[in-house]
Parts: C-alpha cells; sequence; structure tokens
C-alpha cells in the first residue's frame, strides 16, 4: 500500500557526490513549481492511503520558499511532511522546528 510521496523538488545541490544516484549537483537545473505542487497534492488527496509527503532533492533548502509552501500546503491537506536533505543546520529556533 502507498504511504508515501517524495517529492524531488530540485536537482541542485551544494556538493556533487559520488554515490548520487540523481547526479545533483550545484550546476544542475530544474525545480518544481508552486503550481505543479499543487496540483500533484491535489491528487494525493484522492489517495487515502498516503498520509506522509517528503520534500527532498538535490537540496530543498536552497528552494526555501518554495519547500515551506510546500510544507504548509501539505499539512493544509492533512499530510504529515518531512524533508530529506544533506546536513542543515538551522539559524532560527522556527527553522529548527519546522524542519
Amino acid at each position: 500500500m502507498l504511504t508515501s510521496i517524495h517529492f524531488l523538488l530540485t536537482y541542485t545541490c551544494t556538493y556533487k557526490c559520488d554515490h548520487c544516484f540523481l547526479y545533483c549537483s550545484p550546476q544542475a537545473k530544474g525545480t518544481f513549481t508552486i503550481s505543479q505542487l499543487k496540483q500533484v497534492l491535489e491528487e494525493i488527496k484522492k489517495i487515502r492511503s498516503i498520509d506522509n509527503v517528503y520534500f527532498e532533492g538535490g537540496k530543498p533548502f536552497l528552494f526555501y520558499p518554495l519547500m515551506l509552501e510546500g510544507i504548509r500546503m501539505a499539512r493544509a491537506a492533512g499530510l504529515q511532511a518531512g524533508v530529506v536533505t544533506n546536513p542543515y543546520w538551522a539559524t532560527s529556533k522556527e527553522d529548527a522546528a519546522f524542519s
């Protein structure tokens, strides 16, 4: 049963790791749009077994406003939201709690 969806927000990353199966790097291009996120989240709501959404990349924190809006939209749709990323150090308590 499908219980979670992973959004690959971007291929852009702060690193170019040899083990990265997505070939993400600082030079990689492309990102989801808010419109695309809304459309997919509407479809996800139709699949009742899905209760988790993860935002990842690349480095989703490079597109912080997009990632935050995706998390807000997912939570508004009644979904749990998570972030998969390389190490990130929040610069405020609010950011750390939201992550």
